[in-house]
């Protein structure tokens, strides 16, 4: 199934205070969020079009944690498609970057840290560009 579309994303966001539902990080501070569907969704076999992409089942996270989730589920390509996008995009918006530039390999470390202590050495592989 496809992600939320970005008018989803927008009412989960807006619903959401864009807040990260698990840790708290919040778009207002510079943090890169995702629209995000429970875990529960994800583990149905089976699951209605209209349902998956209810606003309801969605939630936002920041990047960390929806790796984390999906982690969780044992979900390793959703996994390596984040942390990709993390190593080249970083966690924050660019602006913040483009101020502390030595924030972007702080955010590579400890995306390196995340998915070792997450166990996904040899599943994840970063496409360092």
């Amino acid at each position: 199934m496809a992600p939320y579309t970005a008018i989803e994303a927008r009412e989960i966001g807006v619903r959401d205070k864009w807040k990260c539902q698990d840790c708290g990080a919040r778009f207002q501070d510079g943090y890169l969020l995702d629209a995000s569907h429970d875990d529960d969704v994800h583990q149905l076999q089976y699951i209605d079009p209209a349902t998956y992409h209810d606003i309801k089942n969605g939630k936002m996270r920041c990047l960390f944690c929806h790796i984390k989730q999906h982690a969780r589920m044992n979900d390793w390509k959703s996994v390596n498609k984040t942390a990709n996008r993390v190593w080249k995009n970083g966690i924050a918006h660019r602006l913040i970057y483009e101020k502390e530039p030595e924030l972007l390999e702080k955010h590579r470390l400890e995306l390196t840290q995340l998915l070792t202590n997450l166990g996904g050495e040899g599943k994840v592989h970063i496409v360092m560009k």
